[in-house]
Order: C-alpha cells, then structure tokens, then sequence
C-alpha cells in the first residue's frame, strides 16, 4: 500500500492542481484520488466514499466547504466504478469484500499520514454501505466519527426468492453477462431523478462517471452487500450521523429509520430531508445539508481534539 502525491490529470499527464493523485491497494492496483486541503495544517480529516456510478469528485461541494473551515477531505474512485484501471471491471465485482479492504487500507493510509488529528469517516449512498462494513468488520480502524449520507441499507425495489435464486445461479455460470439498469425500470416508470437541480441531473446523464450496464457478478455482491450493512447495524460503534431524503428514488426512508434504532451506540443522530432526493449534496438544500453536517461535526470534534 502506498500513497504517490504526485499531481496527475485525468489522462495521467503532468497537472499544476495538486489535488489529484493516486495510491496503491495492497494487491497492487493503483487507484486515483483527490484531495481538498486548507491552506495549514488541517484540525480534522474527512475520508468520503462515494456511492454506484459515482466518483471522488462528486465531493467537490464538500470538500470545498469544509476546506475553508481547516478540515481536509480525501475520497478515491472505487475500484469497479468508471475509472478502475482495468476496463474489463468497470460494472464488474467478483467480491465485495475487495472494495470494503480497499476502503480499510485507504482510511489506514491517510490516518497513518495525519495521526494527530480527528478522522471522520463520511460513505455516500453504496459507500455508506462500504462504510458501515469497513467500521463493523475491521478490526481497530482508525476512525472516530461515522456520517452515512443516503446510505442504501434497502431499496424500494423488492425481488422474490426465485428471482434471488435465479440471480445466484445465473451469477455463478456466468458472472461477467452484463445487463443494463433498464432491466429492472417498470415500463412507463416516471424518469429516475436523484436531485432536483436540473442542470446537475443534466450532467449526470454524459457524465464520465456512469457506468451503463453492470455484470451479473456486481449486482449479485451489492445485494449482499447491502443486506450485509443493513445486518450490521447492531455492531455499529463510533458516534455517528445519518442523512436522508423524503424522495429518495432507491432507499425506502423507513428502512432507514429501522437502520438508526437498531444502532446501539448510544451518540447517534438522525436527520431527515423534506423534499430532497438521493444526492442530497447536489440537491438545492446542498448548503443547510452542510450546514448541518458542520454543526454536528462541530460539536464532536472538540472533544476528540482536546483527547489528543
């Protein structure tokens, strides 16, 4: 495992902005990343995953805000999303617990980097998945404080036990048949929108990031994935803050509601969004979103400052 600083674009040439840079899994694979840090020496550090077809810069609002309150963020394109190195994986996971290692090592990199200040661990979406399994099964993983932003703990979208088991059994003949998210849209379903800010839905459509069609193999992992998270709640153990939508197009808010109760740490906080939609940091409330994720940082990070 390694961490390379050295500025690169996106074609891997020479770039002035020093906010791209890559590191190393431990398995060899070398993975791009990007950085938003304060002019000195950050008080905090915000490690953020993103979620399915998503990417690092997605947390350019974040970063940018948080950048100017001393607190620095990193977040790294996931392998088996639209810029994994090896072509033939983008859409195609053969198990999941290879990104839940990587999000573990990653974390372990940057706060081996920065061991003096407080680490806050912030997954959005698939990567509040990825970030409830690295905290609950990773052994002594140097977080202090757990943000999970539209996690995906359930979908509205329910499969029958055939449909399971025909899934498990097409999966394990043939993993890499590729399938489009189409499959599973209803005929005359409304267009899906994850915000309600047209000019990013807009983007997102040609976006580099969006990956259009995924292996049997993927989709396969990410439901026990998914099932995996939502099981581990009970085993949940740092403070921690959920985020959620009324119109989220995936993620029943019930069954984030149930998520939350079932979390046994006592310090752990529950903040629901009136209108807003799956991105809620590209939504058109993105500032009091992060207004609210300041506050609560806020009133944590002072005590793990002064612990230090």
């Amino acid at each position: 495992m390694s961490l390379q600083f050295s500025p690169l674009s996106s074609q891997g040439e020479a770039s002035v902005s020093e906010d791209f840079c890559t590191w190393t899994t431990s398995d060899g694979v070398t993975l791009s990343m990007r950085h938003w840090s304060p002019v000195e020496s950050p008080r905090a550090i915000i490690i953020a995953i993103h979620g399915l077809c998503g990417a690092a810069s997605d947390f350019e609002p974040l970063g940018e805000y948080f950048q100017q309150r001393g607190i620095c963020t990193y977040s790294f394109d996931l392998r088996s999303q639209a810029f994994d190195p090896d072509e033939k994986n983008r859409g195609h996971l053969r198990d999941f617990r290879l990104l839940v290692r990587d999000v573990s090592e990653f974390i372990a990199l940057i706060a081996n980097s920065q061991p003096a200040v407080p680490r806050v661990l912030l997954g959005e979406s698939m990567g509040g998945m990825l970030s409830i399994l690295a905290t609950t099964h990773t052994p002594a993983l140097p977080v202090d404080l757990l943000i999970l932003n539209a996690p995906v703990v359930a979908l509205h979208l329910k499969t029958s036990a055939w449909q399971n088991a025909l899934l498990d059994i097409l999966q394990r003949l043939a993993p890499r048949l590729r399938i489009t998210p189409a499959a599973f849209t209803p005929k005359n379903a409304p267009p899906i929108r994850l915000t309600r800010d047209d000019a990013y839905e807009e983007f997102l459509q040609a976006a580099p990031q969006q990956i259009r069609s995924f292996t049997l193999g993927f989709l396969s992992n990410l439901k026990t994935m998914m099932e995996t998270a939502n099981r581990s709640a009970g085993l949940i153990c740092h403070p921690c803050l959920i985020l959620y939508a009324e119109h989220d197009i995936f993620v029943p808010p019930a069954a984030v509601e149930d998520f939350d109760r079932r979390i046994p740490h006592p310090d752990h906080s529950l903040n629901y969004y009136p209108g807003n939609y799956h991105l809620l940091l590209h939504d058109l409330d993105y500032e009091k979103v992060l207004s609210d994720v300041d506050m609560w940082l806020e009133s944590h990070l002072v005590g793990l400052s002064a612990a230090r």
